[in-house]
């Protein structure tokens, strides 16, 4: 078994068989790492994003909750001054509890015959202000059969704007008034511009209806009958959405957030467009000047990405994630490439060692080969001397023998034997056999005859 591997892989063709194997080999061990690692990621990127749903939903629930409360107030007595309003509000330490509300309010609903005698009295309310509010008037003005104006506000400091707005002047917040009034739930609405102080955020507000105690409210018209007004919060979506979710998750993530209507209306949804967007933590993360980083724009990773429809106050909005490329670490990223490069890496080395033994093992045999013709031809010359040198001393005219250095006979030429045999007696002499020339002319270098030793002792008793 053994030299057949290694006669297999002495082979040049091995080497390429090899690297092609590894070359293979390495491909799929990256196609793999890449795919269990993609696998990772998605696993990863749909845990943050079920994470963040759930942080939404119940950021929203605490907000519901809280505009329940007021609304409790209001059941309880059947006239909640300003003084008791302030003072609940304030117990709620909204600023530390509830990230992203900009204000709670009252909106009390007023009829047009109604407006002036309303405005009076508001100005003549010094619960709070000694002063007053002598400045008090129903914004935007104009001439509408009813009006659904914030008059108590809190915290007041910084949200002057909203004192005394008529919701009813604005398309977008008229629409979630009158929803609610006529359903009794919490109804969101949908994008709206806030203003605090110098700064305009886009937001959106919750309101819940406040309907006369102890009145039926079965039906829509019963409803509309006995609608007092609601309580409104509203909110900066840019605060609820840094305090739902982590910083880090802002950074790893692209999130958009589009109204797209009322859940239950017979149209069709609104398609994510500037007009309906309330979030973009593009805006967060940019240079300073108020918009997106434009290098944010190549920094997604489109394969990792969810849209989610929540249903907020009655309304759809359809939250956007997608991942940045820094939602997997630079390791990952390589990980595939390192895989593949080192087993190619690899490939290659092994490649150059069994070449490198293919090469060591054909310069071998060839070299092996070489050395067998040269002693083939060593011998072939060394035979063909001797027989040069048999016929040289058998052409010589004088008897020559050769001795070992052990005394012993090696050979002897036809002119030796014919002087041995004229020595012997004639009983002695070979006769007819020729046994003694015929071993005696053996050539040079062969095996010593038993024959030679004989005519060696006879020669020396014969010899003087």
């Amino acid at each position: 078994m053994q030299p057949k591997i290694a006669n297999f892989a002495s082979r040049p063709a091995t080497a390429v068989v090899v690297v092609a194997i590894g070359f293979v080999l390495s491909s799929a061990a990256s196609y793999w790492a890449a795919n269990q690692l993609e696998r990772d990621a998605k696993a990863k990127f749909e845990i943050a994003v079920a994470d963040a749903e759930d942080g939404i939903e119940r950021r929203i629930q605490a907000y519901a909750d809280v505009l329940h409360g007021v609304r409790g107030l209001f059941s309880a007595s059947e006239s909640v001054s300003r003084d008791a309003f302030h003072r609940y509000v304030s117990s709620l330490n909204l600023e530390q509890r509830y990230p992203g509300i900009q204000l709670v309010s009252f909106s009390r609903r007023v009829p047009f015959e109604r407006k002036r005698d309303y405005e009076a009295a508001v100005r003549r309310d010094t619960s709070i202000d000694p002063n007053g509010y002598p400045h008090f008037a129903i914004r935007p003005l104009g001439d509408r059969p009813e009006y659904f104006v914030a008059e108590y506000v809190e915290p007041m400091a910084g949200n002057e704007e909203a004192f005394g707005l008529d919701a009813g002047g604005d398309a977008v917040r008229a629409a979630s008034v009158e929803r609610a009034r006529d359903s009794g739930q919490l109804v969101a609405s949908g994008r709206v511009t806030l203003v605090r102080g110098d700064t305009r955020h886009v937001g959106f507000t919750l309101r819940l209806p406040i309907y006369r105690n102890g009145m039926p409210q079965q039906t829509v018209e019963q409803r509309r009958q006995d609608f007092v007004g609601s309580i409104v919060s509203s909110y900066r979506m840019n605060y609820v959405m840094q305090g739902v979710l982590s910083e880090q998750l802002l950074r790893q993530f692209h999130i958009r957030i589009h109204d797209a209507g009322f859940s239950d209306s017979p149209a069709p949804p609104h398609h994510p467009a500037a007009e309906n967007l309330l979030f973009d933590n593009a805006q967060l993360l940019n240079t300073g000047s108020g918009q997106p980083d434009p290098s944010l724009a190549n920094d997604e990773n489109a394969s990792l990405s969810k849209t989610l429809t929540l249903d907020v106050g009655g309304r759809r909005w359809n939250v956007y994630f997608t991942a940045r490329q820094g939602f997997s670490t630079a390791f990952d990223r390589w990980l595939p490439w390192v895989v593949l490069l080192g087993g190619m890496s690899i490939s290659l080395l092994l490649f150059g060692l069994i070449r490198s033994l293919a090469t060591v093992g054909s310069r071998a045999m060839t070299l092996a080969e070489n050395i067998t013709e040269h002693l083939r031809r060593s011998e072939a010359s060394l035979a063909e001397a001797q027989r040069m040198t048999q016929e040289l001393i058998e052409a010589l005219p004088n008897p020559v023998y050769f001795k070992g250095t052990d005394g012993r006979y090696l050979g002897v030429n036809q002119k030796y034997i014919h002087r041995q045999n004229s020595t012997r007696p004639l009983s002695q002499q070979p006769g007819n056999s020729g046994s003694a020339v015929r071993e005696g002319s053996r050539a040079v270098g062969t095996p010593r005859n038993p024959d030679i030793r004989d005519v060696h002792h006879d020669s020396r008793r014969a010899a003087p």
